[in-house]
Protein backbone atom coordinates (compact mmCIF):
# COMPACT_ATOMS: atom_id res chain seq x y z
CA UNK A 1 0.00 0.00 0.00
CA UNK A 2 1.07 3.59 -0.55
CA UNK A 3 0.46 6.63 1.57
CA UNK A 4 1.01 9.83 -0.38
CA UNK A 5 1.42 12.98 1.69
CA UNK A 6 0.57 16.25 -0.07
CA UNK A 7 1.14 19.70 1.33
CA UNK A 8 -1.43 22.36 0.48
CA UNK A 9 -0.60 25.04 -2.08
CA UNK A 10 0.15 28.73 -1.62
CA UNK A 11 -2.19 30.45 0.82
CA UNK A 12 -3.68 33.95 0.96
CA UNK A 13 -1.76 36.25 3.28
CA UNK A 14 1.80 35.26 2.37
CA UNK A 15 4.45 33.21 4.12
CA UNK A 16 3.89 33.16 7.86
CA UNK A 17 3.32 30.77 10.72
CA UNK A 18 -0.23 29.91 9.89
CA UNK A 19 -1.02 26.98 12.18
CA UNK A 20 -4.74 27.04 12.88
CA UNK A 21 -5.40 30.32 11.05
CA UNK A 22 -7.86 29.15 8.41
CA UNK A 23 -6.83 31.00 5.23
CA UNK A 24 -7.86 29.84 1.76
CA UNK A 25 -5.64 28.89 -1.16
CA UNK A 26 -4.67 31.52 -3.70
CA UNK A 27 -5.44 30.81 -7.38
CA UNK A 28 -1.77 29.86 -7.73
CA UNK A 29 -2.08 27.54 -4.72
CA UNK A 30 -4.99 25.70 -6.31
CA UNK A 31 -2.99 25.24 -9.52
CA UNK A 32 -0.02 23.95 -7.48
CA UNK A 33 -2.20 21.29 -5.91
CA UNK A 34 -3.78 20.31 -9.22
CA UNK A 35 -0.30 19.93 -10.75
CA UNK A 36 0.95 17.95 -7.76
CA UNK A 37 -2.01 15.57 -7.96
CA UNK A 38 -1.45 14.78 -11.66
CA UNK A 39 -0.56 11.11 -12.01
CA UNK A 40 -1.01 10.33 -8.32
CA UNK A 41 -2.69 6.99 -7.67
CA UNK A 42 -5.67 8.08 -5.61
CA UNK A 43 -7.47 5.54 -3.47
CA UNK A 44 -8.92 6.95 -0.29
CA UNK A 45 -8.53 10.69 0.32
CA UNK A 46 -8.10 12.07 3.83
CA UNK A 47 -7.58 15.71 4.70
CA UNK A 48 -6.93 18.25 7.38
CA UNK A 49 -10.10 20.17 8.25
CA UNK A 50 -8.46 23.51 7.43
CA UNK A 51 -9.72 25.19 4.25
CA UNK A 52 -6.32 25.28 2.55
CA UNK A 53 -6.46 21.48 2.47
CA UNK A 54 -10.07 20.31 2.54
CA UNK A 55 -11.42 22.52 -0.24
CA UNK A 56 -9.04 20.91 -2.74
CA UNK A 57 -9.52 17.45 -1.22
CA UNK A 58 -13.28 17.72 -1.71
CA UNK A 59 -12.73 18.49 -5.41
CA UNK A 60 -11.27 14.98 -5.76
CA UNK A 61 -14.46 13.25 -4.61
CA UNK A 62 -15.21 11.53 -1.32
CA UNK A 63 -12.93 12.76 1.43
CA UNK A 64 -12.54 11.86 5.07
CA UNK A 65 -11.76 14.89 7.22
CA UNK A 66 -9.44 14.04 10.12
CA UNK A 67 -9.06 16.79 12.72
CA UNK A 68 -5.71 15.44 13.92
CA UNK A 69 -4.21 16.22 10.48
CA UNK A 70 -4.45 19.96 11.20
CA UNK A 71 -1.24 21.98 11.46
CA UNK A 72 0.31 22.63 14.86
CA UNK A 73 -1.34 25.41 16.83
CA UNK A 74 1.30 28.14 17.11
CA UNK A 75 -0.78 30.07 19.63
CA UNK A 76 0.33 33.70 19.91
CA UNK A 77 2.88 33.10 17.13
CA UNK A 78 0.12 32.22 14.67
CA UNK A 79 -0.03 34.77 11.85
CA UNK A 80 3.53 36.04 12.39
CA UNK A 81 6.47 35.59 10.03
CA UNK A 82 9.57 33.71 11.14
CA UNK A 83 11.47 37.01 11.25
CA UNK A 84 8.81 38.62 13.47
CA UNK A 85 8.97 35.72 15.90
CA UNK A 86 12.77 35.55 16.03
CA UNK A 87 13.10 39.34 16.47
CA UNK A 88 11.54 39.15 19.93
CA UNK A 89 11.81 35.44 20.73
CA UNK A 90 15.03 34.02 19.24
CA UNK A 91 15.87 31.95 22.33
CA UNK A 92 12.29 30.74 22.67
CA UNK A 93 12.21 29.70 18.99
CA UNK A 94 15.38 27.64 19.48
CA UNK A 95 13.85 26.03 22.57
CA UNK A 96 10.62 25.36 20.65
CA UNK A 97 12.57 23.38 18.03
CA UNK A 98 14.13 21.36 20.87
CA UNK A 99 10.70 20.59 22.37
CA UNK A 100 11.51 22.72 25.43
CA UNK A 101 9.12 25.62 24.88
CA UNK A 102 5.48 26.03 23.88
CA UNK A 103 4.30 29.35 22.40
CA UNK A 104 1.72 31.07 24.63
CA UNK A 105 -1.76 29.66 23.94
CA UNK A 106 -0.21 27.13 21.55
CA UNK A 107 0.41 23.42 21.27
CA UNK A 108 3.68 21.83 22.36
CA UNK A 109 5.70 19.87 19.81
CA UNK A 110 5.28 16.80 22.02
CA UNK A 111 1.48 17.15 21.92
CA UNK A 112 1.63 17.71 18.18
CA UNK A 113 3.86 14.68 17.64
CA UNK A 114 1.57 12.48 19.72
CA UNK A 115 -1.48 13.61 17.75
CA UNK A 116 0.22 13.03 14.39
CA UNK A 117 1.57 9.65 15.46
CA UNK A 118 -1.96 8.51 16.38
CA UNK A 119 -3.16 9.39 12.88
CA UNK A 120 -0.12 7.80 11.23
CA UNK A 121 -0.61 4.50 13.08
CA UNK A 122 -4.31 4.47 12.18
CA UNK A 123 -3.51 5.09 8.50
CA UNK A 124 -0.96 2.26 8.54
CA UNK A 125 -3.72 -0.12 9.72
CA UNK A 126 -5.75 0.49 6.58
CA UNK A 127 -5.22 -1.76 3.59
CA UNK A 128 -5.58 0.78 0.80
CA UNK A 129 -3.67 3.50 -1.01
CA UNK A 130 -4.30 6.82 0.69
CA UNK A 131 -3.76 10.43 -0.36
CA UNK A 132 -3.27 12.59 2.73
CA UNK A 133 -3.73 16.33 2.14
CA UNK A 134 -2.18 18.21 5.01
CA UNK A 135 0.50 20.67 6.17
CA UNK A 136 4.29 20.95 6.21
CA UNK A 137 4.42 20.42 9.98
CA UNK A 138 2.37 17.22 9.79
CA UNK A 139 4.50 15.88 6.93
CA UNK A 140 7.70 16.68 8.83
CA UNK A 141 6.36 14.93 11.93
CA UNK A 142 5.43 11.81 9.93
CA UNK A 143 8.95 11.78 8.46
CA UNK A 144 10.35 12.12 11.98
CA UNK A 145 8.33 9.09 13.07
CA UNK A 146 9.15 6.98 9.98
CA UNK A 147 12.86 7.86 9.91
CA UNK A 148 13.35 7.85 13.69
CA UNK A 149 14.80 11.36 13.79
CA UNK A 150 15.20 13.80 16.64
CA UNK A 151 12.49 16.43 16.56
CA UNK A 152 14.79 19.38 15.85
CA UNK A 153 16.17 17.60 12.74
CA UNK A 154 12.79 17.60 10.96
CA UNK A 155 12.95 21.37 10.57
CA UNK A 156 15.77 20.78 8.06
CA UNK A 157 13.25 19.31 5.59
CA UNK A 158 11.99 21.86 3.08
CA UNK A 159 8.37 20.94 2.36
CA UNK A 160 7.26 23.36 -0.35
CA UNK A 161 3.74 24.20 -1.45
CA UNK A 162 2.25 21.21 -3.30
CA UNK A 163 5.08 18.92 -2.17
CA UNK A 164 4.42 15.18 -2.44
CA UNK A 165 6.03 12.52 -0.27
CA UNK A 166 5.20 8.96 -1.28
CA UNK A 167 5.67 6.23 1.33
CA UNK A 168 5.30 2.57 0.37
CA UNK A 169 4.26 0.33 3.26
CA UNK A 170 4.71 -3.43 3.38
CA UNK A 171 1.53 -4.39 5.23
CA UNK A 172 3.02 -7.71 6.39
CA UNK A 173 6.17 -6.34 8.00
CA UNK A 174 5.24 -2.71 8.56
CA UNK A 175 8.42 -1.74 6.69
CA UNK A 176 8.16 1.77 5.23
CA UNK A 177 10.03 2.77 2.08
CA UNK A 178 10.48 6.41 1.13
CA UNK A 179 9.56 6.02 -2.53
CA UNK A 180 9.44 9.59 -3.80
CA UNK A 181 9.75 13.22 -2.76
CA UNK A 182 8.51 15.72 -5.33
CA UNK A 183 8.59 19.48 -4.93
CA UNK A 184 7.05 21.67 -7.62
Amino acid sequence: MKITLMRHGEVEGGAKYRGVTDDRLTAKGLIQMQQAAEGVEIGAVVSSPLLRCCEFAESLGDVEIIAKLAEINFGDWDGLTYEEIVKNNAEKMALFHQQKYTPPNGESLREFEQRVEEVWLALMERDEDILVITHAGVIRMILKIVLGLECQKVFNFMIGYGCLVVLKIDTNSGFVQLEQVKNL
